[in-house]
């Protein structure tokens, strides 16, 4: 099948990720119904039951023991080298000229993303890392973290990816491991920066390949961690990311991910995103060898306006955090210390007995009865 100047017999599918019995064997249907002839890879992890799966090679990579918590708030381990491993032996494996890259619970709902690969021709010399436009999900692909709107340079989306086999090799099989600091606990760059307050990593998963392919492709180009934000590496980043991509919507691309359905069908409405629309806009502005000088002036005010809103926002979440904490700990201290007079005033509360010269107050419940002595 020839969809958009591409034979789907000349594609290779590397699906990486633990087997999901839900979502998996409808994936792989879906890529031999929408992509015939295409070569499939399950790239995933020894154990599984692999019964009635549909692929061409499969590899059973060593589990890699992990208990490293990048999300405190949520206890979430960090399955980032997981992922990558899975994702560069599948590579390894791939023969054909394009290799499309997916999730094991992602599903093809057409091929339509195939018709966009072309289409994209104008790039700015100066920042062209590959021979031909890679294509990514709008889906989390971000210019602005929607947590508190600081910019996220180099984030491009990792739910799927679709090139030029040498690019793809290019993109993914270079990629280092992250260390044990930095997958939990990293003492980040600068601290009042970060994009979330609840992440403990380096870098999220996606934005660690990207960055990675970055600095070993561009001269002069330093991103030492996600805190590291300036001007200089938002508009690095808007420059390479918009001269390499093509970022796509659900509606372009037919590709989605039951677990992220909300996302992918309503990406318009996810604030930071870098969606179709948003690509058309970037592309007329960055993609030639003459880019407007205004529009790099507005881009700076921009980045300057959304980084004061996001660290104020972020700065009055501390503030309100630490004012919490601080009251927690007054009132805990206050009960620790007065617990006795507590429970007493909470005892009299329920029911207490008070004799007085000429009557007894009964106290039951709050409610306080009054018995006056009769005189004989």
């Amino acid at each position: 099948m020839i969809v958009g100047n591409i034979n789907t017999k000349d594609i290779s599918v590397v699906v990486q990720g633990a087997i999901n019995e839900e979502y998996t064997p409808n994936c792989l249907k879906t890529i031999r119904k929408h992509l015939p002839d295409s070569e499939i890879i399950l790239s995933t992890w020894e154990g599984p039951n692999i019964d009635g799966l549909d692929y061409d090679i499969i590899i059973f990579n060593q589990k890699i023991e992990n208990n490293l918590i990048h999300n405190e708030i949520l206890n979430i381990i960090n399955n980032s080298n997981r992922q990558i491993i899975s994702t560069q032996n599948g590579i390894k494996k791939a023969s054909k000229k394009y290799i499309l890259k997916l999730r094991t619970d992602s599903l093809l709902l057409n091929n339509n993303f195939l018709e966009y690969f072309y289409e994209f021709p104008n790039r700015n010399n100066k920042y062209i890392g590959f021979k031909n436009r890679i294509i990514v999900p709008s889906v989390y692909s971000r210019e602005y973290s929607n947590d508190i709107k600081l910019c996220l340079p180099f984030h491009t989306s990792d739910f799927y990816f679709f090139g030029l086999a040498d690019d793809i090799k290019d993109y993914i099989l270079n990629t280092e491991l992250l260390k044990d600091n930095e997958l939990s606990g990293f003492y980040l760059k600068y601290n009042n920066l970060a994009p979330s307050k609840n992440f403990k990593w380096k870098y999220p998963t996606e934005q660690h390949i990207c960055a990675y392919w970055v600095q070993k492709r561009f001269n002069n180009i330093l991103f030492m961690d996600w805190s590291d934000i300036t001007y200089k590496s938002y508009k690095e980043s808007l420059n390479i990311l918009y001269n390499n991509f093509i970022f796509l919507d659900l509606e372009q691309s037919g590709i989605t991910n039951p677990k992220h359905s909300w996302a992918f069908e309503n990406s318009d409405k996810i604030y930071g995103l870098i969606t179709y629309e948003r690509f058309l806009q970037r592309y007329d502005e960055l993609c030639s060898n003459n880019q407007d000088k205004e529009e790099n002036n507005y881009d700076e005010q921009a980045f300057y306006m959304n980084n004061i809103i996001g660290y104020i926002d972020f700065q009055t979440n501390n503030i309100h955090n630490n004012i919490n904490n601080q009251m927690n700990n007054i009132i805990n201290n206050y009960l620790i210390n007065n617990r006795k007079n507590i429970f007493n005033i909470l005892g009299d509360f329920l029911f207490s007995i008070e004799s007085l010269q000429d009557k007894k107050i009964i106290t039951l419940f709050g409610f306080k009865i009054t018995i006056k002595k009769v005189k004989k």
